[in-house]
This record gives structure tokens, sequence and C-alpha cells, in this order.
């Protein structure tokens, strides 16, 4: 006999999401009405929460749609009004297990919904379920949903009749570019999950999160995983991360026509990303890039290969160089990039896509492919290395800019020159600031040991990328 297990609240994605407004028709004998589009915009896979009876829970809904439509300034980014979906789908999940209402709040504020949520999420975190981070997110975005329907007025003042949480005003002394001082007013609020600080693991470097540099051991394990593997399209997305310090966006939205460029003085393809390219960079900075020669060479040979082919002619933007330089087998990209959200966003119709694939249906990427095979390629290394230690794809990036940082002090002069080393690397790798860049030479000198030269890093690591165009051949046809 089995057991029914009551159903879960779920999020669903409506593909094509439009506003229409309620016209009537003007008819002598019965009253008619029409839906007129708006034409404001068009929202790609918009995310509806359900509860669990399959019912919308609608103030959420309302909630997001009115974000949205609050902060459109001509392109929508889904992925980050999907998290905060995610988010609040986990407090409703949270209301429905304990049976309260988004509007239980009674006068004795540990009793109410928003204190009770808080307290869970404490004691997950505690438990070491979720971390501090997660926590804290989650509550500052219940938080910002309240405020929020209490600004727009799309809860009845009547029915709040104590209020979810308390704002807490501060100010915090900061220093002008010139030196002085000024006081700038800070909002929080009394849910705040407080967790103390994190000690700073000094096997990872912190920038723009926690990365831990690979020991030329390790780069030689994963370059020869790889190249067994048999992966073509992986093994070229790991080697351009590898050898530039690209973010795995920006590996995964490069397009053909960018390959085909001069290369420079020194053998380098200078490539341009971010801000004013079609190739994603994080928060549209731009970067460029400066690509290896025999790197570009293998690129090239992928990108003409009939395999690649066959992939750009199922995919959205066909058979062009316009398209995606890597593709999966559907003819999907391994990240979507913001220009594709721009085309399906502002094409009120599939009329973009190629003759014959018209019923394209339309997903965002976001590396998710790139990082299951990572998975799998570390339980392989493992099979024969127990002690390998795993890595995320990002930590590629914190490679680069040690192997390059410790190839410039080589080369230059260890004591002499390691501002211009610093420099280098820190044009090289887009870095905002020199004091983040700073950080890796830091690390380099309390890690003596992973110094290699840069004649042995090729002789060592680079004679495990497959480079043979005879052996790319056999992979990419296949």
């Amino acid at each position: 006999m089995s057991i029914k297990t009551k159903p879960n609240a779920q999020i669903v994605v409506i593909p094509d999401f439009r506003l229409f407004e309620l016209g009537f028709i003007e008819n002598i004998d019965v009253i008619d009405y029409t839906f007129l589009d708006t034409n404001d915009f068009q929202i790609i896979n918009f995310p509806v929460i359900l509860q669990s009876d399959g019912t919308p829970w609608d103030i959420a809904n309302l909630y997001i749609l009115k974000k949205i439509e609050t902060e459109y300034i001509g392109r929508i980014n889904m992925k980050t009004y999907r998290g905060i979906t995610d988010d609040l789908l986990d407090y409703l999940r949270f209301m429905e297990d304990n049976k309260l209402h988004y509007l239980s709040l009674p006068q004795h504020e540990r009793l109410r919904v928003t204190y009770r949520y808080r307290a869970f999420l404490n004691s997950l975190f505690r438990k070491g379920k979720i971390k501090a981070s997660t926590a804290k997110q989650r509550m500052n975005r219940v938080v910002n949903f309240y405020r929020s329907i209490i600004e727009w007025k799309l809860v009845d003042s009547k029915e709040l009749v104590n209020q979810p949480f308390e704002d807490i005003e501060g100010t915090i002394l900061t220093l002008d570019n010139k030196g002085f001082g000024r006081k700038l007013r800070t909002q929080s609020h009394n849910l705040a999950i407080k967790a103390a600080k994190k000690n700073h693991n000094p096997e990872y470097i912190l920038d723009g999160g926690e990365l831990r540099p690979l020991t030329l051991e390790e780069q030689t394990k994963i370059l020869i995983a790889l190249r067994n593997s048999r992966n073509r399209e992986m093994q070229l997305i790991f080697y351009f991360a590898l050898f530039t310090g690209a973010r795995i966006q920006t590996c995964c939205t490069l397009r053909i026509k960018d390959l085909d460029r001069e290369l420079d003085s020194e053998g380098y393809l200078r490539l341009r990303i971010g801000s004013g390219t079609e190739i994603d960079s994080k928060a549209d900075k731009p970067i460029t890039l400066k690509v290896p020669g025999w790197l570009v060479s293998d690129l090239k040979i992928y990108a003409d290969s009939p395999k690649a082919m066959r992939h750009r002619k199922r995919s959205y933007y066909g058979d062009t160089k316009e398209n995606y330089l890597f593709l999966t087998n559907r003819g999907q990209p391994y990240y979507t990039s913001k220009l594709e959200m721009d085309d399906w966003q502002h094409s009120m119709s599939n009329s973009k896509a190629v003759e014959g694939n018209k019923s394209i249906s339309f997903r965002v990427h976001d590396g998710a492919t790139v990082r299951v095979f990572l998975k799998g390629l570390i339980t392989k290394i493992q099979t024969e290395n127990p002690d390998f230690t795993s890595f995320r794809f990002h930590d590629l990036r914190a490679t680069f800019g040690m192997n390059l940082l410790e190839t410039l002090l080589a080369n230059l002069g260890e004591n002499q020159n390691s501002q211009a080393a610093l420099i280098e690397v820190k044009e090289r790798m887009g870095h905002s600031s020199i004091e983040t860049t700073a950080l890796y030479l830091d690390y380099h000198g309390h890690n003596n040991e992973r110094i290699a030269v840069q004649d042995a890093f090729e002789k060592e690591v680079l004679q495990y990328v497959v480079s043979d165009s005879s052996e790319l051949n056999q992979h990419i046809d296949q």
C-alpha cells in the first residue's frame, strides 16, 4: 500500500509572459471585450510560485511582477528574480509546514511568522544545514518582500495590525577620495541574522569569493583527466579558463567571429569582453583577455569541425559566425549570454529563429552542464588519487593568476620588479583594485613551494594539453 504524501509548494515557469489590458468593444447587443497587448515588455521564463494545493501564491507573484516593472531599464535579468523567487518559495514551504499565513502577525512578536522564520533559519545554520550567507540572504529577501508590498500598497494596511519587522537606522563614518570624513545613513532591521565572522583560510585567495589556486601537480592531474575524457568542448572550455583567467560565463559565451582577428606581436589574441561586446563578463566589466595563439588555433579547428557545425544547425542562431563557439548536442548554449536574452526578450515571437528551428524553446542556462562535468571529472581523478582535493571551476581563474604571477616574478626578478608583476596580473585579470591583486602576492609569499618557472610549467603541464590537429580531428568528428 502506497502512502500518499502532501505535495510541496513549487515554482512553475511561464516561457513567454506578457501583460495585457482589458479593452471593451462597443456593441449594441452585447457587452464584449478583448485583451490588448501593452507591449511594455516581454518576460521570458517568468517564475510563478504555486502553493501546495496548486493555486498561485498571489501576493508573492504580484510582488515579483511589480519588482520587475519597477526595476525595468531595458534588460531583464531573470536569474536575479529567479533567485528571489526561490527564497520566497522556501518561506512559503516553512509557512505551510507550520500552518501559518504571511499575515500571521500576533501581538507577541516571537509568535509572528517572520520572527519564527528567523528562528528556523538560525536553527538550520547552527546545525550546519545551510551557510550563514544563505540564511542572511533568505531573511533579507523576506524583509524586502514585506517592505515592498507595504510601500506599493499591495496589502491592505488594516491587515497589518502588527509589523512584520522593525527598521533600524544607523550611521557609518567613511572617508571620501580627498580624505575627509562623512557620515552615511544605513538601514537594517531587527531580523538580521548575525554570525561570527569566518576566519580566512590561508589556502584561499579572497577574489570575488574564496578561490584556491591549484598546485602544478593538481593541474597536471586535471589536464590528464581532461585528455582522457575525449570531450573536446569541455577540454577547450577548461583550457580557456586556465590559460586566460576567464570566468565560466566568458568561456561559454565566446562567439566564432571573435576568433577572426590578428594576433599581436607577442602571439596573443587580444580579446575584449564585457560592456560593448557580445561576450559576458562579471557585471559587464570591460576587460581585454590575452588568448595564447596555440589556443586560438585549436578553437578555430574546433569551430570548423563537422560536430560543431551540427550543433549550430540545431541552435537559435544557426550555422553562422554570430553563434556561440560552444553548444551542446541539442544546440543549446552552456551559458546563456545577455545578448541572447535581449534577442528573445525583444522578440514577440520566435521569428528570429533560423529556418527549420522555429520551434526552438528558450531556456536560460547558467553553466550547470559544465559543473556537472567537473564533478564527474573530479570523481574519476579521485578514483586513482584518493587524496586529490575537490575544486570549483572558478578556482581555475585563481590558478591562472598564480601561474602568471610566478612566471613574471621568475622572469623579472623576485624583489625588484614585484610591482611591475602585480600591475600586469591586475590588467590581465581585470581587477578593479591593486589591493585584490596584492592578495596573490601575499599568497605567493606564504606558499613558496608552489613557485614554478614558466619553462617548467610548459614542460610539465602543456604536454598534457590535447593540441595536435590530427588528434583533434579524431575527437571532434565523433
